[in-house]
Parts: structure tokens; sequence; C-alpha cells
């Protein structure tokens, strides 16, 4: 999809060629005036409106003719071909948190949108600035009121010009008769409101500053005023064309004002005394501005994005979400885009947070291809993931292996309810994509609580359930004696994959009787141990002295440097659930 800026530009780009090679030499200034007015506006409209399939020229889309749309089963997808990206294994779908890394693509597009926003605050400084200083010299200088003008005497050798209805001139710098007619130039501009015009302009170029067809059409915009201005002069008042080409010839002074204002010396003299005397436009020479309609038409089918036309009537008032909605559910704020690779039988997808106070949240996970039967191709619909705490609607298409799109997260009305009964705080509504990821059932957290853990919390589940802690891990632990272990314990355990093997070595090399605490710590040094918080030093031989609970000293020996040491030479080890794999942290 063209970038919209990009997209404006090229609009801009080739509404400027047709005045150019079309309307530029015509006499119609009142008609040019609008056209280059309705081109600026649309330029800006157009990249917003969506083209039904069947109209667009843009290649590789197929017309969808009927309600059904094509869709791409997983066995098709299953085999990659030549664009699809490399994604890491994984062991299992677990709903796994990264940091998102932008590629070498990312980060120019990321570098090219900053400069971009520079320009638009340097610009739009600018523009305030400039209104600044008229609006300062408007109400701080002398003033004639003359009807609805406001003649601002100025003392400085700058160009007569006008904005509002106020005119900026020096009076002393030219005779009565040069006076009057600059006045009444700038009077046609103020009545004629071509200080709209401008700002239109000048808003223009603060968005499009990187566009020289933006400046360009600027300056034709100006132009063509000033034609039009001349024209009205010459047409409706008592003046000789000769005396007033003359007054435009005395008024020539270097120095110009600011570009949002309607100057009477402009750098076009040549072009305003020869459009002055051009002969004017015949009327069968408006065949041309019909031409713009069909060019706008080839624009919009072949530059905007496509929407496909579905051949089935939707009854009124629902949308395609509402399939998905019932009374079981529940609607959350969680929402946001998504981008997916498909490689093999697993299907990754890296989820964009839209969120108040995040806006650049990431979270990828893997799921088996096989949870999605079907996926929408060649043009956007509707699909989902159905787990017990709710479900996860997507709205996109596939192109070959990969996808984009739209999704939110509905929450399961019985699992919501069941959470609250379990007695688990401090758990809001976007928490529950966390156990939507981790695909916590609740048959998971029946057993927990039936094993002996009554007091358990959202992290603990989830971490719980992304290590794939089962009932034969617990019971392991607790038969070989270590019967009053928490859940922080077992997470930690499972984090560091302190197993049967991983015991059977420690016992081996002599240490039967270790705590958990000692264990972890054994396993990394570096690692936290937030449990009972116990600390160590290290001596000059490289052994890691203990400090345990019952507050007895032991001597691990470890050969080799201790990672971690700090200025006191103490260690301080902490073992959190943030190391656990939490999938759920879309929402942190």
């Amino acid at each position: 999809m063209i970038p919209y800026s990009i997209h404006v530009a090229i609009i801009l780009a080739t509404c400027f060629l047709f005045y150019k090679v079309l309307l530029q030499k015509e006499t119609f200034y009142r008609l040019n005036r609008i056209i280059l007015l309705t081109c600026l506006s649309f330029s800006f409209i157009f990249p917003l409106i969506p083209v039904p399939k069947q109209f667009s020229l843009r290649t590789g889309l197929k017309v969808i003719s009927s309600g059904n749309e094509a869709i791409l089963s997983a066995e098709e997808l299953s085999m990659p071909n030549q664009s699809t990206i490399a994604i890491e294994e994984t062991k299992k779908p677990a709903a796994q948190v990264i940091t998102y890394e932008s590629s070498f693509k990312d980060q120019i597009i990321q570098w090219g949108l900053w400069i971009y926003w520079f320009g638009v605050a340097a610009f739009g400084a600018n523009l305030l600035l400039q209104v600044s200083v008229l609006l300062y010299q408007s109400y701080r200088r002398p003033v004639i009121k003359d009807g609805i003008y406001r003649i601002i005497e100025l003392e400085t050798n700058k160009a007569p010009c006008s904005f509002g209805n106020s005119i900026f001139i020096n009076p002393t710098k030219y005779d009565w008769e040069t006076y009057n007619q600059i006045l009444m130039h700038e009077k046609v501009h103020i009545r004629q409101g071509h200080t709209f015009d401008l700002i239109v302009a000048e808003f223009m170029l603060v968005f499009q500053w990187f566009n020289p067809f933006a400046w360009l059409y600027r300056k034709e915009l100006e132009s063509n005023l000033e034609f039009l201005t001349d024209d009205s002069v010459l047409n409706h008042n008592t003046i000789e064309p000769a005396d007033y080409q003359l007054s435009l010839l005395k008024v020539s002074v270097p120095n110009f004002s600011l570009s949002i204002v309607t100057n009477y010396n402009q750098s076009l003299l040549k072009k305003r005394i020869v459009m002055m005397n051009a002969k004017k436009s015949n009327l069968h020479t408006m065949w041309k501005y019909f031409m713009l309609m069909p060019l706008f038409v080839l624009i919009i089918s072949g530059l905007n994005k496509t929407v496909a036309v579905s051949g089935t009537t939707k009854s009124k008032g629902k949308t395609s979400l509402d399939n998905f909605y019932n009374d079981s559910t529940v609607l959350t704020k969680l929402k946001g885009s998504w981008y997916a690779s498909i490689k093999n039988n697993k299907i990754k997808i890296e989820f964009k947070i839209e969120s108040e106070k995040e806006n650049h949240t990431w979270s990828s996970n893997t799921f088996n291809l096989s949870e999605f039967p079907i996926l929408p191709r060649n043009s956007r619909s509707d699909f989902s993931l159905n787990r017990e705490a709710g479900t996860l609607i997507f709205n996109g298409r596939f192109d070959g292996v990969q996808g984009y799109g739209n999704y939110q997260f509905i929450i399961d009305k019985n699992y919501l309810s069941f959470i609250e009964k379990q007695g688990i705080s401090n758990i809001k509504a976007d928490d529950y994509i966390s156990f939507f990821m981790a695909d916590v059932k609740k048959s998971y957290i029946k057993f927990l609580k039936n094993t002996g853990f009554k007091d358990i919390n959202k992290d603990q589940i989830i971490a719980m359930a992304n290590l794939n802690v089962e009932a034969d891990y617990i019971n392991y632990w607790r038969k070989i004696g270590y019967e009053n272990l928490d859940l922080d314990q077992l997470i930690a355990l499972k984090i560091l994959k302190i197993d049967t093997s991983y015991i059977n070595k420690i016992r081996e090399s002599g240490y039967k009787n270790l705590t958990i605490n000692e264990m972890v710590n054994f396993q990394n040094p570096s690692r936290a141990n937030r449990f009972n918080n116990p600390q160590g030093s290290v001596n000059g031989s490289g052994n890691v002295r203990w400090k345990s609970d019952s507050n007895k000293s032991n001597n691990l020996s470890r050969p080799g440097t201790v990672n971690g040491k700090t200025s006191n030479g103490n260690i301080h080890s902490k073992v959190s659930l943030e190391d656990t794999l939490k999938p759920g942290s879309i929402n942190r």
C-alpha cells in the first residue's frame, strides 16, 4: 500500500502537470482558481477513499463476483516458497514475548518518518511565525480604516501586500496615482478572499514540503490569483491598462513580503503583463476542463486501496464482527494490527498493540497451522482462533505465506466468571489475552488449586502454563523431599531447567541436602533469587559462600570467576517472574 503522503504527492504532481499542459494559458482565471483549489483538496481526500475491487486497475488482484471468498487451506500453505521468511523453530506453540527488532528497511522507513515529521514541524512553525508577524504589525502599526479595509502604514521598503482585510503599504514610497492603484489592486484580493487560497497552499506545503511539485503548484496558484486580480482591476475600474502596467514597474523593489500574503509586486511581472494583453480564451476550449474528471477516476482506480464487495446482503446495522459476538462473550479494548509468516506447519504472528499508553508494543506468538483451518486469500476477510479464554478475531488477507491485517480480542463470559470465582486478584479485562495466548484452561487452574496452591495470582498461572509445569514435575519434587514448594520456586526451577538429571549430578558431587534457593543460585549465580533473598559473597579462592534461611553457612566450591561481583565483593541474586515466558504481555 502506498504511504499516504506519497499518495498525495503523486496526485498533486499529476494535477500540476494537467494544469500546466492544458489550463495555464487559458484566461478563465476564476475557473482556474476553482480547479486549483479543488485539485489541491482532492489530493488529500482521494487517498482515503477505498475502491471497489472490480473498478481497480491495480495488478495482482482478482475480482470476486460472488459472496464466496477465495480461501487458502492449511495444506496449501504448508509448503513454503521462495518468498518465505525464515522463522525460528519453536518446540511448542507457546506464546513468547519478544523485542521487536526492525530490519534495515524498517530502520530506513523509521528515519524517513522522523525526517518527514521534523520538516512538518519546521514548516508549521514557519507558518505560525509569519501569521504572528502579520498580526503584530496589524495591531502595532498606524491604521487607516476604509470601510471593511484596514490600511497598515509601514516604514520599511517592503512590497505592498494584503492579508485578510489588511493592506500593508509604505505610502511615502509612491505618488498619489500609483498609491491608489495599489490600494485598488489589494482591495480586489481582499474582496475575493485570496488569503484563503494562500493559507490552504501554505498548509499543503507544511505536509508536502519534500515534494517539488507542491512548491510549483503553490506558485501556479499564486500566479493565477494575480492574473485574476489584474483582470478584475482592468475590467471593473476606469483605469488604462498601460497606466496600470506602468504602476507595476514603479513598485518593483527587491524586498518581498511574506509568502502567506498577496503581493502587489511579484517576480512574474512580465508574465502578468503578457496575460493582460493576451486574447481571451474561447468557450470551445472548455473541453479541457472536462478532462479532469476521467483523470480523477484514473488516479483513484490506479492508486487507491481496494475493498471487496460481497455478493451477499448483510442485515441492516450488522457488522462483520457481529458473527463472533453473542451473549457468552465480552468485547475488550485490546486490538491492533498483525503480521504473519507461515513455514511448514507453523504460523508465526506478530501483534502490534493499539494502546493509549503504549502505541508500539509488540508480541510474537507461534501457533500450529492446524488451528487455522482456512485463511483468506486475495481479499480481506474475517477468521478467528477460539480457545477457552475467548476468541481472537482476525481481519486481513494472505499473499502466499505472508499475511497482515487487524485483530480484536473477545473474552468468553463463562471463563471470566470462572476466574472471578477462583479469587485471582489484580486481574483486568485485557489481562485475559495472556490466559488466551498461554491457552490456560479452567481444568489447569483447578489442578493447581487441588494440588495445594490456593493463593495464586495471574502471573504465576501464566508462567506455569507457559513452562508446561504438570503434575509429574510437581510430584517429583515432593517425592524427593521438597514438599513445601511454592509456585515461585517451581517457576524458577523450571526456568533454570533444574530437573532429575541435574539433581543427580549435584548429588553425585556430594551436595545432597541443598535448599531450593541454593540450587537456584548454584545453577546460575548471576540470576536472581527473590524468594528468601539469600545473599552470598565471593572469597579469593572463587568459592561462593551462601547464607540460607537457617543462617547456616555453606561453602559451594565453584572454580573460576563468578560473574556479577559487585564493588564490595557481594553478589545479590534474584530470579523473578519477569524471567518467565509471558505471552500475555501484549497488554503490559
